[in-house]
């Protein structure tokens, strides 16, 4: 069990790495994580990556914001739908 939960973290962490080199995203772009080719996924503005997590802002349905925590590595096992680079001019 410890092993599991170690290579979890682990995955997450090395995850982290190639998110910030690769850059599929960045700060302040707005994803989807899609589930398959009909199904919504998780959608939100991006506001923070750090060593596990990416957290995503939902735009509000009603009047309360959420944020999502999505482990970093479940962006290697989707496919990611990202909308404008902000401030790069396309």
């Amino acid at each position: 069990m410890a092993f599991f939960a170690a290579w979890s973290v682990l995955s997450n962490i090395f995850c982290t790495l190639l998110i910030l080199t690769v850059r599929p995203f960045r700060l302040f772009d707005q994803i989807e994580v899609l589930e398959n080719g009909e199904k919504p996924g998780l959608k939100g503005r991006v506001i923070d990556i750090n060593l596990i997590y990416t957290t995503l802002q939902e735009i509000p349905v009603e009047q309360t914001e959420t944020v999502l925590r999505v482990p970093n590595s479940l962006f290697f096992q989707r496919t990611i739908r990202c909308w404008g680079r902000t401030g790069e001019g396309g």
